[in-house]
Parts: C-alpha cells; sequence; structure tokens
C-alpha cells in the first residue's frame, strides 16, 4: 500500500508535533525553575500551536483518513485511531486549558506582545488578582492532567513509529517524511 501524503498534510503533522513537545518541554522548564519570565512567550506560542492544530483537524476532516501503511489487526486499527483522535483533541483542549487558567487568574493572554486579554494586576501588591477563581483552578487541573495524557500518548505513538519502522519495516515513518 503505497499512500502518498500531501505536503501540507506532512507540515501540520509536524509542525504541531513539535510545538506540543516544545510547550510540554517549556512549560516543565517553567515551573520547575520557577522560569516567570518565559509565561509570555509559552502563551503566544501556544497560540501559535492551536492555531496550526485548528487547520491540522480542518484539513484532517477535508482530506480523511489515509490508509495504514501496511495490514494491521483489528486491535491495531482501533489502537491507532485511538491514538491519533487522542493527540488531535489534546492538541486544541491542552492550549485552550492554558488559556483559561491564565485569563481566569487575572495573568491575561497577549501574542507577542500584543494584548489578547488583559491581565488583572493590584496596583499596590503587584499581583495578579484572579477574574474567576474556580475557572482559573478549573484549567490549571486540565492543564496538568492533559500535559501528562499527551506525555503518555506522545510516547505509544513513538513507539508506534518505531514498531512500524524497525520491526514492520513498513513506510509510515518514510511516508511522514515525505519519502
Amino acid at each position: 500500500m503505497n499512500y502518498k501524503l500531501s505536503k501540507l498534510t506532512i507540515f501540520m503533522h509536524w509542525i504541531v508535533g513539535f510545538g506540543m513537545i516544545g510547550m510540554l518541554l517549556l512549560g516543565w522548564y517553567m515551573t520547575t525553575f520557577e522560569a516567570h519570565s518565559l509565561y509570555p512567550l509559552h502563551k503566544s506560542v501556544g497560540l501559535l500551536v492551536i492555531c496550526f492544530s485548528c487547520m491540522r483537524i480542518l484539513w484532517r476532516l477535508k482530506e480523511g483518513w489515509f490508509p495504514p501503511a501496511t495490514p494491521m489487526e483489528g486491535y491495531e486499527k482501533l489502537a491507532s485511531k485511538t491514538v491519533h483522535y487522542a493527540l488531535l483533541i489534546i492538541t486544541l483542549l491542552f492550549p485552550i486549558s492554558g488559556m483559561l487558567m491564565s485569563a481566569a487568574s487575572g495573568h491575561g493572554i497577549a501574542f507577542f506582545g500584543h494584548v489578547l486579554v488583559s491581565s488583572n494586576i493590584d496596583s499596590a501588591t503587584h499581583k495578579a488578582i484572579a477574574i474567576n477563581h474556580s475557572l482559573a483552578e478549573i484549567g490549571k487541573e486540565i492543564h496538568r492532567f492533559l500535559m501528562w495524557a499527551l506525555a503518555m500518548i506522545f510516547l505509544i505513538h513513538i513507539s508506534a513509529v518505531i514498531k512500524h519502522h524497525f520491526f514492520s519495516k513498513d513506510d509510515t515513518l518514510n511516508r511522514m517524511l515525505g519519502k
């Protein structure tokens, strides 16, 4: 089964994939080392990633699902579809939950310096005042859960790539590399 992917499909896959991995790593670094100065970059790149994610999902709906590079068992097809749907859904919900957390907690949202949602800063203490503490906490918990879910599903996805490339020796990875 030699099914060639479009250049746009390949580009969208890699830009969203590397964008999400980059956001995971940057988010981990920011929270672990309290690198508060990186939050504006994290939010801005996150907004870019969600834009590409939306385009990718719309493109996938237009293009449809492409056939596997090699015949698969029923359970493999189910696992593949489940992982791919989960990745698509998380690439939307992850940045949305981050935006909810940031906006509701009073930190605002800016896109490379252009304010989209204003901060709610106390002029005396210079600290953010939550606009809606409950929504901020919901956004934070969803964001934290999706961080771990994305990491686990990504590892499953990479494991499948390794299985296809090195054990099944099919063209799954080569297709995604445009070969």
